[in-house]
């Protein structure tokens, strides 16, 4: 595998990233040479953000025949 760097320069973001522009992947299958080269381009920047809520484990109820049925906390 070969991978060509370029560097990237954003509008909105000070730094300059090193990011790869073109990538070419050469396998030997079967007793041929297979070559594939993937080129990137119009990199974008974004911000991603999440949370976690941890609640209370619900508790499972058993009914009348044996089996477990969940049940809402309240």
């Amino acid at each position: 595998m070969n991978v060509e760097f370029e560097e990237v320069h954003f509008k909105h973001h000070p730094d300059t990233l090193r990011l790869p522009g073109q990538v070419t992947v050469t396998i030997d299958w079967n007793g041929k040479v297979l070559r594939n080269t993937h080129a990137y381009s119009d990199f974008k920047i974004f911000n991603l953000g999440s949370s976690e809520r941890i609640g209370k484990p619900k508790v499972a109820a058993v009914s009348s025949k044996g089996s477990q049925r969940p049940t809402a906390t309240p």
